[in-house]
């Protein structure tokens, strides 16, 4: 290739850049801003900034109540599983109670059948008596 043609591109890459080069510059132009329009964006931003303010504070404000609703709600849930545990042994206790109650009623039927029978021997031998002293004082 002859020399100076070497860094040379072809007709179409050259027009290409040249669009390119020309978007670019538009581009750049789009962004720049007269001071007025600078000066309206801040007040607009400085009228909308209590907006602004006002909604950061709100999603902080809704975040925290939605953390202590969470604690809340684990705390209850924590402190109902403890209550259930505690219910639970109560229920355990009065049952082994109950248990104990009714052992001790067994014991107490069982004295007082032990009891009957004596009384009943008692009559029994009470009344033979009776008719022995009957039949000497008729003899």
């Amino acid at each position: 290739s002859p020399p100076g043609h070497a860094g040379r591109q072809r007709p179409q890459e050259d027009r290409k850049d040249a669009a390119e080069i020309e978007s670019q510059e538009e581009f750049s132009a789009y962004q720049e801003m007269t001071p007025k329009e600078a000066a309206d964006v801040l007040r607009l931003m400085e009228e909308h900034e209590p907006l602004m303010n006002n909604s950061v504070a709100f999603a902080e404000q809704l975040s925290n109540d939605l953390h202590v609703l969470d604690e809340a709600s684990l705390r209850a849930i924590i402190s109902s599983e403890k209550q259930v545990t505690e219910l639970m042994s109560f229920i355990d206790e009065a049952l082994a109670e109950v248990a104990r109650v009714e052992e001790t009623l067994q014991v107490y039927d069982e004295l007082l059948g032990s009891v009957k029978q004596q009384m009943d021997h008692i009559h029994q031998e009470n009344s033979l008596l009776h008719r022995i002293v009957s039949n000497k004082t008729r003899l």
